[in-house]
């Protein structure tokens, strides 16, 4: 239970970090960047109308893109 809610916190800080880019892109055209939530770096990149956010959970990189 535990594992899944470490999990559900770190998408929630990704999407946190996706929409920090997206606001960086419009309003700045910075087209990459990176964030740290509680330990975890967050690094996003906007490429092709998406921005794609990846970062580290249990040793293994996960990439979330919107």
């Amino acid at each position: 239970m535990k594992q899944n809610i470490t999990i559900q916190q770190k998408q929630a800080h990704a999407a946190e970090v996706a929409f920090n880019g997206a606001l960086k892109y419009k309003r700045y055209q910075e087209v990459s960047g990176d964030q740290q939530i509680e330990g975890t770096f967050y690094s996003w990149i906007y490429n092709e109308g998406q921005i794609c956010v990846t970062y580290e959970l249990n040793g293994v990189i996960k990439e979330r893109c919107v």
